[in-house]
């Protein structure tokens, strides 16, 4: 018998809520030991949770607790409310038939007491496909919202849930340096830290009475105060610019500065020597000394410290010759056609280098410090994303986004607010009397897309602004109100929406059923990916849907930011493997937008990525506007995506397909055809980093297949199907013969997309060789035909194939991960590990060894071992190829064949490694709390792990976690770990 080795751990676990009642609800096959269906996508519709499950369970435990009485963990005891559900209807229909139908389906179920919630906004007196319904009577709850599910005409019966966003922001590093509580403040842009800097009129300065001031849009920032220094100067973005010709000075090269900055004068404080030391990572006074010393100089030589400036005044006026004067260079021959229009690597007229690079590239005196950049310098240089984007060149060409409706679903916009041209609607969804803006951070996400102001130009100007108040004053919404906004948008015939909120919550199915709605009639949507970076698997929905344009976040030096959220998508655990999300990344770090009282500032988040990208998608579309109906939301994110630049060493589950590049996918745009594409567009399991974590591991014969989940985009319809193929075609010459490809996809694309799962293994006679297949797969989509077209749209797509494959390796270097009992989002509740949380005590990731494991699994692999990855039950793999199974932090219940099976395979000289969390009755009870989605109080179905579960498997050995909980931290080497075992 080989040793079973049980651990307490502390990472993250989350429950998926699938019920099977035996390993033979699951189709195994000797190779694959997989039910095909659920192979890398999500299934053409998701299917809603039975009520029950979607509510709080009672469990049996069979474990006796301890008398543990922990300190500091308490819930108020809370009476129970009644409860609210939306009641979705299979159609559109007035408000007396809806009530016809909820009062016929609840007539014989015993619920005597309920109401229709009243509609309060611009929604109201259309048609709509849900109601929310307030039951009253708590025992007749059950049976009558079973009723209501069995009428012909309800779609489905959910509970109504509350998102609440809390506005953290980040610092440079990317960390959270701030949770803001909106009921400690009349309005958020009164309350600012580093990574929210409101731009206050200097009285050294000139500004005008919006508090702009008079110069260029490189706005001056003040640098961090110190009253310990007692040599504090001003110095010029010119001072910066004339040390250039000085040889005692660093070589400032016009990367750094900017053509734009070095051609004015904005002031920012200055400190002492000692400070330039420490802002450029050097100890010679020889070398910073004469900068210093020239600084004051130059200084001191400005007439009473001020360069005057023109004024900047307001920008109002409605059509687009302004835009066109402030760039006023001269027009060359342009033909957008003509790729080598836009194929120039120099620096264009008016914009910034085509490649924007860092400090260290370029530049020997960077690179002779060792450091890649002053952050405080570089804040010395306020960046207008406007520039960096280079959208001066399409505001040249008459591009400024006239045409095209945008609507911010955000916490509102201010009445004539100076920033804006062209507001065309504002209207209020939430249960507050108010248009307006309390926090303000709808108010900048609006700027960063369509403002006027030159301290902060948002990226279409003359869009049509719809501003969507979804949220109130305390951060809060509700699902039926974005319901009833969707459906407005949808009714206002909406190009493009920014939706800078997300959640964990794919399986708020009234919600992702709504969004799929609004891209079917044509709504581009773009959505931050998430705040819970560097953390892999932590995407945030709508963004991880397919239909949706899902924006990571960049700093100005090109690198991913912390906090982004990462990939894999886990909609299709256990079974499947996850998509590549975000689709692109952009700039989210300390990024200028329009504040409330009519002021800039700076904010970072994926929140802020989002509308850069919204922007751009506007500008671009407003671009093509005379090729009819060429953009839709998968042409556009197909444009994207082919324009985006990769940045080196980052991998495709961070950073999607690239950066976003504003005028190469306007060239994309200018000459696109209708046609399908995928993501990713080749599968080269050998390319690291990108391709991580495909290229860590080579292919080996009788490993787990490998699974690539790609999604297919169709830019000609919002329908279509897979007509012919996939088909592998392996090249001879190359091994591809070595290989067997697999596949399973969507029977339907739509809306505008699907999924196409590739499941690779190696044939037995290559169980001794050693190198590179290569091969190709292709595939043919078609749509219908659109409007004045007789014949079906079709287009062939190729994805190119490349693996590596090595000799088997030895039983003893095997592992495998069990997949198939760690659960994915939670229906029920699953405490966190750590119970000190209680703003956030849901745990919603899905373990994988790719995502929150992802250090376990790099260093297995740097040890040595191959690590495969099992999503289905223990009687479908052999366990004669591994030296261990292992199993960390299951919530899933065992069947009896798997007990069985597995004190088999112990016997023939399998080891199991058990690590599992804390669980302890009385703890959980006294963790329950109030849930505000579903309106009652939850119990948590287990602990971190289900022990009981888990001793039910150990019992064969006489092994067992005990309940007992402690907490706490250790050190091991240099490395800090949360001690909270069972």
């Amino acid at each position: 018998m080989h040793p079973i080795l049980v651990f307490a751990d502390n990472e993250n676990n989350f429950m998926n809520g699938q019920e099977l009642n035996s390993p033979e609800d699951v189709e195994c096959s000797t190779q694959t030991c997989s039910d095909m269906s659920y192979a890398g996508g999500i299934s053409d519709s998701v299917e809603s949770y039975p009520l029950d499950l979607q509510m709080p369970m009672r469990r049996t435990l069979w474990m006796q607790p301890d008398d543990i009485e922990p300190s500091e963990i308490v819930v108020d005891e809370i009476s129970q409310p009644m409860k609210k559900y939306i009641v979705g209807f299979s159609g559109y229909y007035q408000a007396e038939a809806r009530h016809r139908f909820i009062e016929a389906a609840l007539a014989d179920s015993g619920v005597q007491r309920w109401t229709v919630l009243p509609r309060d906004n611009p929604a109201a007196d259309y048609p709509s496909d849900f109601d929310v319904i307030q039951l009253e009577e708590h025992h007749h709850a059950m049976p009558g919202l079973n009723s209501l599910k069995d009428h012909p005409a309800v779609k489905r019966v959910t509970p109504q849930r509350m998102v609440v966003r809390h506005l953290t922001y980040f610092d440079e590093a990317g960390n959270a340096v701030q949770d803001f509580d909106p009921l400690q403040s009349n309005e958020a842009s009164n309350h600012f830290n580093d990574m929210d800097v409101q731009i206050e009129p200097r009285k050294d300065m000139p500004h005008d009475s919006n508090g702009s001031y008079f110069g260029n849009s490189s706005t001056p920032l003040e640098l961090e105060k110190n009253s310990k220094d007692d040599d504090l100067e001003i110095f010029s973005v010119d001072s910066l610019y004339n040390l250039k010709d000085n040889d005692a000075s660093p070589d400032l090269d016009e990367e750094f500065l900017g053509k734009d900055d070095m051609e004015s004068t904005s002031y920012v404080e200055s400190k002492s020597s000692e400070y330039y030391k420490s802002v450029l990572g050097v100890e010679d006074d020889a070398i910073v000394q004469p900068l210093h010393n020239k600084l004051h100089t130059l200084n001191h030589k400005k007439t009473d410290g001020n360069v005057a400036h023109e004024p900047i005044k307001e920008d109002s006026m409605d059509d687009r010759t302004k835009i066109k004067e402030d760039y006023d260079e001269p027009e060359a021959s342009f033909d957008p056609l003509v790729a080598n229009d836009f194929d120039k690597e120099e620096i264009w007229p008016g914009s910034r280098p085509f490649h924007r690079s860092s400090l260290t590239l370029g530049n020997a005196f960077w690179q002779s410090t060792g450091r890649h950049s002053s952050r405080r310098l570089l804040r010395a240089v306020p960046r207008q994303i406007t520039s960096i984007l280079q959208a001066e060149e399409l505001w040249q060409r008459d591009i400024t986004g006239t045409g095209i409706k945008v609507a911010i679903f955000d916490t509102g916009l201010n009445k004539n607010h100076p920033h804006f041209r062209k507001i065309r609607e504002r209207t209020n969804w939430t249960n507050e009397r108010t248009l307006d803006d309390g926090l303000g951070h709808g108010t900048f996400v609006a700027g960063v897309v369509a403002s006027t102001h030159k301290a902060c130009l948002g990226l279409a100007p003359d869009a049509e602004l719809h501003v969507y108040r979804v949220f109130t004053n305390t951060q809060v919404s509700y699902t039926s109100w974005f319901l009833d906004a969707f459906n407005y948008a949808i009714l206002k015939k909406v190009d493009v929406l920014n939706l800078s909120i997300g959640g964990p919550d794919f399986m708020d199915h009234p919600f992702v059923d709504k969004v799929w709605e609004l891209t079917a009639n044509r709504v581009i949507m773009v959505s931050a990916i998430g705040n819970d970076g560097p953390l892999y698997g932590t995407l945030n929905n709508p963004a991880d849907q397919m239909d949706v344009i899902g924006v990571g976040g960049i700093n100005f030096e090109d690198q991913i930011a912390r906090f982004s959220s990462r990939g894999m998508t886990t909609w299709e655990l256990p079974y499947g493997y996850g998509r590549v999300k975000p689709d692109l990344v952009t700039y989210g770090s300390n990024v200028y937008g329009s504040s409330s009282d009519g002021r800039c500032r700076q904010l970072s988040g994926t929140s802020v990525a989002s509308p850069v990208v919204a922007g751009a998608v506007a500008l671009l579309a407003s671009g093509v506007l005379h090729r009819g109906n060429l953009i839709n939301p998968a042409s556009m994110k197909q444009a994207l995506m082919a324009s985006a630049r990769r940045l080196p060493g980052v991998t495709m589950f961070e950073q999607g397909h690239g950066k976003l590049d504003l005028v190469r996918a306007y060239q994309v745009l200018a000459k696109y055809r209708p046609q399908a594409s995928l993501s990713p567009s080749y599968i080269d399991l050998t390319e690291c980093q990108y391709m991580w974590p495909y290229c860590t591991q080579p292919l080996y014969y009788s490993a787990a297949p490998t699974i690539v989940n790609v999604t297919v985009l169709n830019g000609m319809g919002v329908s279509g199907r897979i007509v012919r193929g996939p088909v592998w075609h392996p090249y001879t010459p190359q091994n591809g013969e070595l290989l067997t490809v697999g596949f399973t996809h969507s029977e339907v694309l739509w809306p505008w997309s699907g999924w196409l799962a590739v499941w690779i293994w190696v044939k037995e006679g290559a169980q001794d060789f050693e190198g590179v297949a290569t091969g190709h797969i292709s595939v043919t989509v078609e749509s219908p035909p659109e409007e004045g077209e007789t014949e079906p749209r079709v287009s062939q797509v190729r994805l190119p194939l490349k693996a590596r494959i090595i000799p088997t390796p030895p039983r003893h270097k095997r592992i495998l991960w069990d997949q198939f009992h760690n659960l994915r989002y939670p229906p029920g509740y699953f405490p966190r590990d750590n119970l000190r949380m209680k703003s956030d005590p849901l745990d919603w990731n899905a373990d994988h060894i790719h995502t929150n494991f992802k250090d376990m699994y790099e260093h297995l692999r740097h040890s040595g071992y191959f690590v495969e990855v099992l999503g289905h039950p223990f009687t479908c793999f052999d366990a004669s190829k591994y030296g261990t199974l292992l199993i960390v932090d299951a919530e899933e219940e065992y069947f009896p064949e798997e007990i069985t099976k597995l004190r088999n395979d112990v016997a023939e000289g399998l080891s199991v490694v058990v690590f599992a969390d804390w669980y302890n009755v009385s703890v959980m009870r006294k963790v329950k709390f109030y849930d505000e989605n579903t309106k009652q109080l939850w119990m948590p179905v287990t602990g971190g792990s289900n022990v009981p579960a888990l001793n039910q498997l150990l019992d064969s050995w006489g092994i067992a976690f005990s309940d007992a909980v402690l907490e706490g931290d250790f050190s091991l080497a240099d490395r800090w770990v949360l001690y909270s075992p069972t």
